[in-house]
C-alpha cells in the first residue's frame, strides 16, 4: 500500500499546484482545472487510450494524457484570445470546454465495451490498484512540472497587478498565460492518468495555502503543494485499510452442499490466491448462493471442506473468517 500512498501525495499537490496557478492566470478564486476543462481535456485522451486498448501499458496513459492535457490547454488559450487573452473569457471558455469534453467522455465510455464498473472508478476517481508503475510514469513529467510552476510564481505576482502594469515591468502577459496553462496541462494529466478525474483538491488547496502565507505566489504554490499532498494522505489512510496478508489461499477442496437429500452443489473444488478476482456465474438455480454460504460457513458442506491458508475455517472464530 505504500506506492498508493506516494501515489496519492503526487496526484494531490499536482492538482493543488494547479489550481493555484489557474486561480494566479485568471485572477478568479473559483478557478480550478476540473472548472476549466483541462481535467476532462485529459480525461477524455486518457479514456479515448483505454477504449482502443484496455490493456495499455501506464506509461502509454501518462503520455496519451500528457498529450490530451496540452492540447486542452492549447485549445482554451485559442478561445479566450481575442487580440489579447482576457482571465474572465479564459474562465467562461473553460467552463464550456469542461462541459464539452466530460459530455464526451461520458459518450465515450457509454459506447464502448469497457467494464462499467473501470468506467465508473475513472469518473469518479480513485487508486485502486496504484502501483510503483503508476510512480514511475509520472515522474518525468511532475519533476520539471514543479520546477516550471516555481519558476513561473514570480511572473503570476506581476500579473496579479493587472495585465498593464505586468506590460509595463516588462512580463509578455499572453506568452506567460500561456505557459502556465501548459504546465497546468501537464500536472493535470499525470493526476488523471493516475486517479481519474479527481476534482475538489484544486479548488480548495490554494484556499488553505492562500489562508496560511498570503497570496505572494513564491509561497503559495509550494504550500498548495503541501496541502494537496496532505489531503491525497487523507484521500488514502493506510491505516484504516483492510489488512492484506500476502500469500492467503483460499482452498475448496471436493466441497458438496445441499438441502436434505437435494444436493445443490457437488464436488467443487478450486483455489484462489490472494488478490485474485473471481466471479460466480451461472443461471437461477444453479447453486451459486449456496456455495457462498458454503463458503461463508454459514452452511454444513455434505462433504469436502474450505480451507484459509492450511487451516480448516470450520476451526476458525467468526471474526477470522469474516
Amino acid at each position: 500500500r505504500f506506492p498508493r500512498l506516494v501515489d496519492a501525495m503526487l496526484v494531490g499537490a499536482a492538482l493543488a499546484v494547479s489550481g493555484a496557478l489557474l486561480q494566479g492566470v485568471t485572477r478568479n478564486p473559483l478557478a480550478d482545472p476540473t472548472i476549466l476543462g483541462v481535467t476532462a481535456a485529459a480525461g477524455l485522451a486518457s479514456a479515448t487510450v483505454i477504449v482502443i486498448d484496455p490493456r495499455v501499458p501506464q506509461w502509454a496513459i501518462a503520455a496519451a494524457c500528457a498529450a490530451g492535457g496540452l492540447i486542452g490547454a492549447g485549445v482554451l488559450f485559442v478561445i479566450a484570445y481575442r487580440g489579447a487573452v482576457s482571465p474572465v473569457r479564459l474562465a467562461l471558455a473553460g467552463v464550456a470546454l469542461s462541459a464539452f469534453f466530460g459530455a464526451a467522455i461520458v459518450g465515450l465510455l457509454a459506447s464502448s465495451r469497457t467494464f462499467l464498473q473501470t468506467s465508473l472508478g475513472f469518473l469518479a476517481g480513485g487508486l485502486y490498484g496504484s502501483e510503483w508503475r503508476d510512480f514511475r510514469a509520472m515522474l518525468p513529467y511532475l519533476v520539471p512540472g514543479f520546477a516550471a510552476a516555481i519558476l513561473l510564481s514570480g511572473r503570476l505576482n506581476i500579473l496579479a497587478l493587472g495585465d498593464d502594469v505586468a506590460a509595463g515591468l516588462g512580463v509578455v502577459t499572453d506568452r506567460t498565460r500561456l505557459a502556465i496553462l501548459a504546465v497546468v496541462g501537464v500536472l493535470t494529466a499525470m493526476a488523471v492518468a493516475t486517479a481519474g478525474m479527481v476534482s475538489f483538491v484544486g479548488l480548495v488547496c490554494p484556499h488553505l495555502a492562500r489562508y496560511t502565507v498570503g497570496s505572494a505566489h513564491r509561497a503559495l504554490i509550494p504550500v498548495s503543494a503541501l496541502y494537496g499532498a496532505l489531503l491525497g494522505r487523507r484521500w488514502c489512510p493506510l491505516p484504516s485499510l483492510p489488512r492484506e496478508v500476502p500469500g492467503i489461499r483460499l482452498s475448496i477442496q471436493g466441497l458438496s452442499l445441499g438441502y436434505g437429500s437435494l444436493t445443490a452443489v457437488d464436488d467443487v473444488s478450486f483455489d484462489i490466491e490472494s488478490g485474485e478476482m473471481v466471479s460466480i456465474v451461472g443461471p437461477n438455480g444453479s447453486g451459486k448462493s449456496t456455495l457462498l454460504r458454503g463458503l461463508a460457513r454459514l452452511q454444513r458442506p455434505t462433504r469436502g471442506r474450505v480451507l484459509l491458508g492450511e487451516t480448516d475455517i470450520r476451526s476458525l472464530g467468526a471474526r477470522q473468517v469474516a
